[in-house]
């Protein structure tokens, strides 16, 4: 359970209380997001959605923050200079929606790496 997205919508999930849905017994917070998981709850899907949204909107502000300020800055771990920054700002803008979210789901080094391969063609 190494991704950050998931580790962050189990917490999301983890704020409100959850129920069998038969029985009504209290589940943990664990069983409650892995069986949201398992039958595609709304509860489960607008966590993860949530947890996206805060993923990308982290990484993309730093990025945004970086070509604003002309500073380099370690985003996870990753040191980003103001060129690549600005790569990853425009292709991330040029993106829909759906793409974005697929688009962030990759890790950095490995997003830095797609986004200068798309500036450079």
């Amino acid at each position: 359970m190494s991704d950050p997205i998931e580790t962050r919508a189990r917490e999301i999930h983890a704020e409100r209380e959850h129920r069998a849905p038969v029985t009504g017994a209290r589940l943990t917070p664990e069983a409650a997001f892995d069986l949201g998981r398992k039958h595609g709850t709304a509860s489960h899907a607008r966590a993860m959605r949530q947890a996206r949204d805060e993923a990308i909107s982290t990484r993309y502000a730093a990025a945004k923050r970086i070509v604003r300020t002309a500073t380099a800055e370690k985003v996870e771990g990753v040191l980003l200079d103001t060129f690549t920054a600005s790569v990853v700002v425009a292709v991330f803008e040029a993106m829909n929606d759906t793409n974005r979210a697929r688009f962030d789901s990759l890790p950095l080094v490995k997003l830095v790496d797609f986004c200068l391969s798309k500036a450079s063609a």
